[in-house]
């Protein structure tokens, strides 16, 4: 861990132990309001600038991930006051920080989740790296419930809210970022992918190939065909579930067959 980091860490845990993270992710979050609202620093991604080229307003799009609301509040941005987000983050303390992170925007086009998602309800172990700082986009579900760091949160597949929101069945875009977890949160999501057909973007884990390989078999089934993005409005075919060559990015978007690339979008080779 980099000296920098290293004296970051120590700061947070100060502050953890003497706030508790109750108070300690109000901090956390006025933090990302603030670097949502005053910077671009949370913007730079070129996933972002991609996104701009799809027609996502007055449009339903899902958030699986949340982490601390950076793609919640980017996508609100993008679909406006008549479109809806759903969110969802399984982290508690991410969770949290979610939520009043939502809350400081004040915006009311978001509908928060604070569990996760799977392809059958269940009570799963969620590992968290916890040495102070709480890093962000560490957290993954493991098999043993008596691992140190372990907390148990409750997951349901997407497809089950559909009767509680059917406008669902609507959905246009999808990000999912669960660490290794995303084969599964798909499987339990098929019938909107079936039905609404959205564009996806997936973060590709390279420490489960398996689950790579097994996303990259569902779209395929699915009809869809795999992107890598290239610069921010171009992205080129990539279809093979193995492992990214360094200095890839980990991100694939999943594209309908049928669905047609906007015009702004460049396909290279």
């Amino acid at each position: 861990m980099s000296k920098k980091l290293n004296d970051l860490s120590k700061y947070k845990q100060v502050l953890r132990n003497l706030l508790g993270d109750r108070y300690a992710t109000w901090i956390h979050a006025s933090r990302f309001a603030y670097l949502l609202s005053f910077t671009d620093k949370l913007y730079k991604e070129i996933d972002f600038q991609l996104l701009e080229h799809f027609s996502l307003r007055e449009s339903v799009v899902v958030d699986v991930g949340a982490n601390s609301a950076n793609w919640t509040i980017v996508l609100s941005k993008q679909v406006g006051r008549n479109g809806k987000v759903y969110a969802f983050e399984a982290d508690p303390y991410y969770a949290d920080v979610t939520e009043k992170t939502i809350k400081l925007f004040g915006i009311k086009n978001v509908l928060f989740f604070s569990f996760g998602l799977s392809d059958k309800p269940d009570v799963l172990p969620l590992k968290i790296l916890d040495n102070g700082i709480r890093v962000a986009g560490t957290s993954h579900f493991v098999s043993n419930k008596s691992d140190h760091g372990v907390t148990l949160v409750q997951v349901y597949p997407l497809d089950t809210l559909i009767d509680s929101h059917p406008s669902l069945l609507k959905t246009s875009f999808i990000k999912c970022d669960v660490e290794g977890f995303e084969s599964r949160v798909f499987r339990g999501a098929k019938r909107i992918l079936e039905t609404a057909r959205p564009v996806v973007v997936s973060e590709m884990n390279q420490d489960s190939q398996e689950n790579t390989k097994e996303v990259f078999n569902l779209f395929k089934t699915l009809n869809y065909k795999s992107y890598v993005v290239v610069t921010e409005n171009s992205i080129r075919l990539s279809e093979s579930p193995g492992r990214i060559p360094e200095g890839e990015r980990p991100n694939r978007i999943f594209i309908p067959k049928e669905y047609i690339i906007p015009d702004t979008i460049r396909v290279v080779e």
